[in-house]
C-alpha cells in the first residue's frame, strides 16, 4: 500500500471516529406554570466538532431574550401554551462531516396560571 491508501484509509477512520457520539442526555416532558421559566437538557457524549441546535416542531430555533439556548440546554422563560407548545428537538451535528443525529422530543406541559374568586 502506498502512502495515499495510507492517507485514505487514516482519513476515512477520522471522518468515523468523529462520528461516533451519542446524546448522553435526551430532553424530556417537562411540566410548568403558564408565565414561568423552564429548562430542557439535552447533552451529546463529545463535543468534538458538534454542533448543538434545538427546533420545536421540526422548525429551527432562533435565540430570543425569551427563550435561548444557553451551552446545550434550552431556556424558556414566560413560558406561552400557544409559542411553547409542540415538540422540542434537539440537533446534533458533526460540523466537519455533516452528519446529524436528533434527540427524542419533549414536550411542554403547560398548566394554566388561573386564579378563581369565589
Amino acid at each position: 500500500m502506498d502512502i495515499v491508501g495510507i492517507f485514505f484509509i487514516g482519513l476515512l477512520s477520522l471522518g468515523f471516529a468523529q462520528d461516533d457520539f451519542w446524546f448522553s442526555e435526551q430532553p424530556k416532558d417537562t411540566e410548568v406554570v403558564e408565565g414561568e421559566s423552564a429548562v430542557l437538557k439535552c447533552d451529546v457524549s463529545s463535543h468534538t466538532q458538534i454542533l448543538l441546535r434545538w427546533q420545536l416542531g421540526g422548525v429551527l430555533l432562533e435565540n430570543t431574550t425569551r427563550r435561548y439556548q444557553n451551552g446545550s440546554d434550552l431556556w424558556i422563560r414566560r413560558v406561552d401554551p400557544v409559542r411553547d407548545g409542540g415538540k422540542f428537538q434537539c440537533t446534533a451535528t458533526n460540523v466537519t462531516t455533516g452528519v446529524a443525529r436528533e434527540s427524542f422530543p419533549a414536550e411542554l406541559n403547560i398548566f394554566c396560571k388561573c386564579s378563581f374568586n369565589i
